[in-house]
């Protein structure tokens, strides 16, 4: 009977720290609660959910109104019978002219400039997804400098439209019922990344800008169809770097903790480059959140790159 009771007691505290440790990792059993804690407990505020779907593989996003031109839009992850909220580790890729009203992660989707396109957009897996919230539009489509026809948002919910690509578009614009432009944003321009130094082995030099460079070719590896992701690397190939570049942005990412408050985190990128026969396979690597990502791509594309970068003063 005492052991019986020894066990019963070993099983109870196990169970314990089990569900503490799924709670303290943000998963929970109601996607209400993960709300109710993002908003922060206020009575204020009364989300009403506008848009419900499914994403890639386990994700969903939900969008919630809360007032006047403020939302919040949510990504879920479900395990079992569980969520989390997954914003924790889904990279915001733009929220350009989309003031963020609190640290909780909702947003002011009201214009800034008449012409300025508001947006955000996250990354799971290798797809982008794009959220516009404007009533001042019709519809809003995703342009690709080769592809003129683009890529045509679909209207989810009144004013709220959503797409999807596998490459970060050149223009999102948004036009009225006569099929004009009446907003626009650019995304690659924004992204605004920059060079703060770099390394180069082969001639043993190492530049330090006292005014960080913009090379543009540099980070063509994010959407260029002449770099390749390579999604097992082989480390053998890695074995004695040529270059060195560490990059980081102008403008300030945010991320959200597990309980829905936003931090600024860390922008610097570090790309080294390792040369594979005729190839070269480029290693980056985000200091944020200790990722490695791994492209190739042919010497003869880099190349021009490499000398530009060398030139710089």
């Amino acid at each position: 009977m005492k052991r019986s009771y020894h066990i019963t007691l070993v099983v109870l505290i196990i169970c314990s720290l089990f569900s503490i440790s799924l709670y303290l990792f943000g998963y929970r059993t109601d996607k209400d609660v993960i709300v109710d804690e993002i908003v922060g407990g206020r009575t204020d505020i009364v989300p009403t959910c506008v848009y419900e779907a499914p994403l890639e593989d386990r994700y969903s996003l939900k969008i919630f109104h809360i007032e006047d031109h403020e939302y919040l839009p949510v990504i879920y992850k479900n395990s079992y019978f569980l969520w989390k909220n997954e914003a924790t580790n889904i990279p915001i890729v733009s929220q350009l002219a989309s003031r963020r009203v609190n640290t909780n992660n909702i947003y002011d989707f009201q214009s800034i400039k008449e012409s300025k396109m508001n947006y955000i957009a996250f990354m799971i897996d290798k797809t982008y997804y794009y959220v516009v919230i404007d009533p001042d539009v019709d519809s809003v489509m995703l342009h690709f400098n080769d592809d003129r026809s683009g890529i045509s948002f679909e209207q989810v919910a009144p004013s709220i439209y959503l797409a999807q690509t596998t490459k970060i578009p050149d223009i999102v614009s948004g036009k009225s019922k006569d099929s004009n432009i009446v907003k626009s944003a650019y995304p690659k321009n924004n992204k605004s990344y920059y060079i703060n130094s770099y390394i180069d082995y082969d001639s043993h030099t190492e530049k330090n800008f006292t005014k960080p460079v913009s090379l543009k070719a540099v980070f063509d590896y994010q959407d260029s169809k002449d770099y390749e992701v390579i999604d097992f690397m082989n480390q053998s190939l890695l074995k004695q770097p040529f270059l060195t570049i560490v990059t980081n942005r102008k403008e300030p990412i945010y991320q959200n903790t597990t309980f829905g408050h936003v931090i600024e985190i860390d922008g610097t990128t570090t790309l080294t480059y390792y040369r594979n026969n005729e190839d070269i396979i480029l290693q980056e690597y985000r200091h944020y959140n200790n990722n490695y990502r791994y492209y190739t791509m042919s010497s003869k594309i880099f190349e021009p790159t490499y000398k530009a970068l060398l030139n710089f003063e």
